[in-house]
């Protein structure tokens, strides 16, 4: 496969005048052929970016941890060192400086995870160090695409005001880029989930102040708009719509790659709101965990994932947040919409296939 091209100049202002910008070098990890990670030539601060990618399946862990010590013993990796001339006026560099202003320094002080190429507006997630720690995490998008996905989920970030979610510590918006600042995790994604570990986390986001009708909730609402005279909409859905629940605080990509585990309090961090709702359906974001983790980590047949949807249905915590959140009945509506949505509405750059074939089970 041949190599693509670097989204570092995507991601950087190019500069033609060498006294006006800076040449910067990084380690280059890709999957697949693409670019997966930049990583700074400090070996201490490269260990550190590499926590910006959480891998799930087995062997991409075990390479992981072999790179990982790789990189903390300073041996030679087989990471091709890239460079990447950058203009210190472009508005993404200004606002760097002003998080970290070391960040331009000879060959560190940055990391940099890149989004997904297939997803529509590419994003990217950087980390800045200053004297070899991590002091910021920023998330980027260039384009029309990436730049409105960014600005809303920092807009999200701004108004939630709810337990574990954080406003941002500043934001960017220019013409050419828009980005925003967090304060980084500690932690690792986690490794094992229990239906109790995520009820933790989910039965706090519950909107208890006033129920509302499904049909009045966004994401019902535009499944509905997409599907609402197909045959298996009419058949489960339809006469769920008119019940009342609880809205949720609603992530829209709740999986293990987007929470990190505090090493010290076990406490979920979760991030990555791009999709994020203040008033969300309830059930999804737990229907989404079980199903992700399922078909892209375990990579599990049908029949397995039945098994897995009845074992979530029948647990005692997923029953008491089914009763909390006044869903307690409609789980198979529940569900049934969910797939529509993650085939009609946001479809998924990843397992689509296992998502249809669920779906046509219905």
């Amino acid at each position: 496969m041949s190599d693509a091209p670097s989204p570092l100049r995507e991601l950087f202002a190019p500069e033609e005048n060498a006294a006006r910008g800076i040449r910067k070098r990084f380690r280059i990890l890709k999957r697949s052929g693409q670019h997966l990670l930049a990583l700074p030539l400090a070996s201490r601060e490269a260990v550190s970016a590499l926590r910006l990618y959480s891998p799930q399946r087995p062997a991409a862990r075990a390479a992981a941890v072999v790179l990982r010590t790789l990189l903390r013993f300073g041996l030679p990796t087989p990471l091709r060192v890239e460079e990447c001339r950058i203009s210190l006026s472009d508005p993404l560099s200004q606002f760097l400086s002003g998080l970290s202003p070391s960040w331009a320094t000879a060959d560190s002080g940055l990391g940099v995870l890149f989004g997904n190429p297939r997803a529509t507006g590419r994003r990217f997630v950087l980390m800045l160090f200053e004297n070899g720690r991590a002091v910021a995490v920023v998330k980027a998008g260039v384009g029309t695409a990436a730049k409105s996905l960014v600005e809303a989920e920092a807009r999200f970030l701004q108004s939630a005001g709810n337990i574990g979610i954080t406003a941002p510590l500043a934001v960017l918006e220019s013409e050419r880029v828009h980005a925003f600042a967090m304060r980084p995790f500690p932690g690792e994604a986690p490794r094992h989930s229990s239906h109790r570990d995520i009820q933790r986390v989910l039965q706090p986001w519950l909107v208890r102040t006033a129920s509302v009708p499904l049909s009045h909730l966004s994401g019902w609402a535009k499944v509905s708009a997409a599907c609402g005279e197909s045959p298996v909409w009419k058949e489960n859905c339809v006469d769920a719509s008119s019940r009342n629940v609880f809205p949720a605080i609603a992530h829209g990509d709740f999986a293990p790659w987007n929470i990190k585990v505090h090493p010290r309090s076990g406490v979920w961090q979760v991030f990555d709101w791009e999709r994020g709702e203040p008033l969300g359906v309830p059930g999804w974001d737990w229907l989404h965990f079980e199903l992700q983790t399922a078909i892209l980590v375990h990579r599990e047949d049908l029949s397995a994932l039945h098994r897995r949807i009845d074992h979530l249905f029948a647990a005692p915590e997923f029953r008491d947040y089914a009763a909390q959140s006044g869903i307690a009945g409609l789980e198979g509506a529940l569900l049934t919409a969910y797939l529509l949505h993650c085939v009609h509405v946001h479809p998924q750059t990843e397992g689509m296939a296992s998502i249809k074939a669920l779906l046509q089970s219905r």
